[in-house]
């Protein structure tokens, strides 16, 4: 098979929809500069999404810190009506094991 060389000097290839796609003769991939600038673009945008992926993550602590408070207002919310409306002590000194408050509480939790 004859080769030409030159501006006109192209191979056939096939698209994904069939369509006749030439590529010129001896070009089968990226250059460096090519390869530097996407990798630069990629980078640059990169950068650019780190504030704002640092400000979601601090939000979803917020949210998060916010439902324990919630979960742990109604733990302590059921506790009260299931005894009397009474506080438990920091920790129960009638026992040797001593069971502290957030013990108490820890079946009302979800």
């Amino acid at each position: 098979m004859k080769r030409f060389h030159g501006i006109g000097s192209m191979r056939p290839s096939h698209t994904a929809t069939g369509q006749l796609l030439r590529i010129p003769e001896g070009r089968t991939g990226f250059t460096l500069v090519e390869l530097l600038v996407v990798i630069g673009i990629v980078s640059l945008l990169a950068a650019l999404l780190m504030p704002a992926l640092g400000r979601a993550k601090s939000k979803a602590k917020t949210i998060l810190c916010a439902s324990n408070q919630k979960q742990w207002g109604l733990a302590t919310t059921m506790y009260l009506d299931d005894n009397r409306d009474t506080v438990p002590f920091f920790a129960d000194t009638t026992t040797s094991t001593q069971v502290f408050w957030f013990q108490r509480f820890a079946p009302y939790l979800a």
